[in-house]
């Protein structure tokens, strides 16, 4: 989105609320929810169904270019295209992998969770900036009242949702609490938690006074916490710690690009393949792993030429106190073989190569491990040459 006036014309067929609001959003800064860097996480695209002219529609996006605002994936969003949307047959194009009752694409109204984002990005959540992020996401962080530890404002209306983003339950603990007491209902400040993703989640809670809340678990990947101020008589406040427990990463290609997925500014793509390359004298006869399962590789031959490259770019990871092992095989055979390359990308630069490798290796799948201990939100990226 440009900064500045923002002209909108609507046509023939688009004089509806539901599709008026679609495209407003787009007005104010927001893309299509398929084209998030992880819905092929939620849903399936049907590319054989597309109508001829029209998948570009369907282009997903890295998450340096389309900004979640740390939200979940949201099936109702406004934003999203309808399961038949650019059908050419009436078969679906889009097909949720965790179906729910609510309806892709949707145009009765702006879903909870597109409002939520709306307010995060205009910083309309609440009367005071120090609320913070609305979205939190990672496998662990920590919640402040706003001002902590000076005694937060009057007339706050604060909101957080915890995203685990996965399938993992998440852990809640109050480190410190000290909020207006206003009797069992917590008439004056309060706090409540809930056990999803906002306010129609069942309520776990609602919390004022000077004793520790006591710890949670939800049922699922999300918890919602809302807290509320009146106008007079602000307190030290509360700091919360969460925690979601997340399995290490283990992939081996054999069902899909393991969240890794092609940069759009690269020159060819890397192909997911099963068994020999289809050039003779270069290439693996088949994977590391199981001699039956698949592998990523690129084809260097014609019409590649010296210069091109192609980049595979991972989602964006929290920094760990521990840091990351990168661990994986990698197979460089052939006279045309050039560099493979590892870089550490936080979004501003690529400012560490982590890890390279030029030139025929040999006929055979050689191992690499890479320590990685990045300080702020990082990409891996792999860059052939």
């Amino acid at each position: 989105m440009q900064g500045g006036e923002q002209e909108v014309s609507f046509g023939e067929g688009c004089f509806y609320k539901g599709v008026m609001m679609h495209e407003l959003m787009h007005v104010i800064g927001f893309w299509h929810e398929q084209s998030r860097s992880d819905r092929d996480d939620w849903v399936v695209i049907q590319w054989e169904n597309i109508q001829d002219g029209m998948a570009h529609n369907f282009d997903k996006y890295s998450q340096m270019e389309v900004d979640t605002l740390g939200a979940p994936y949201d099936y109702g969003s406004i934003m999203h295209y309808s399961a038949v949307s650019f059908s050419k047959s009436g078969l679906p194009t889009i097909v949720a992998r965790n179906p729910t009752d609510e309806t892709l694409g949707q145009r009765g109204g702006f879903s909870t969770t597109d409002v939520q984002k709306i307010n995060q990005l205009y910083s309309c959540l609440g009367v005071h900036p120090d609320c913070g992020s609305s979205f939190l996401g990672g496998p662990s962080g920590e919640i402040k009242s706003p001002m902590h530890p000076q005694d937060y404002h009057d007339s706050l209306n604060c909101k957080w949702l915890i995203n685990a983003m996965g399938t993992e339950p998440i852990t809640l603990s109050f480190k410190e609490f000290s909020v207006e007491a206003g009797g069992a209902r917590c008439m004056y400040d309060a706090l409540k938690v809930y056990d999803g993703a906002n306010e129609r989640a069942p309520l776990l809670g609602t919390y004022c006074g000077e004793t520790n809340p006591p710890d949670f678990r939800s049922s699922g990947d999300r918890m919602f916490i809302t807290f509320s101020s009146d106008s007079s008589h602000g307190q030290r406040g509360f700091v919360i710690e969460y925690s979601s427990v997340q399995m290490l990463v283990d992939c081996d290609f054999d069902t899909d690009m393991c969240n890794l997925f092609q940069d759009r500014s690269d020159n060819f793509d890397w192909t997911r393949h099963q068994g020999s390359t289809p050039s003779g004298q270069t290439g693996p006869t088949a994977d590391h792993t199981t001699r039956l399962g698949h592998y990523l590789f690129i084809e260097a031959s014609s019409p590649q030429e010296v210069g091109h490259n192609a980049i595979l770019r991972s989602p964006i990871y929290p920094p760990r106190d521990d840091g990351y092992c990168l661990d994986f095989y990698y197979h460089m055979y052939g006279v045309n073989v050039g560099d493979l390359n590892v870089y550490l990308f936080t979004g501003v630069r690529q400012e560490d190569l982590d890890w390279s490798m030029t030139g025929n290796q040999g006929n055979q799948w050689l191992r690499a491990s890479i320590s990685i201990n990045p300080t702020s939100n990082f990409q891996e990226t792999t860059t052939v040459w």
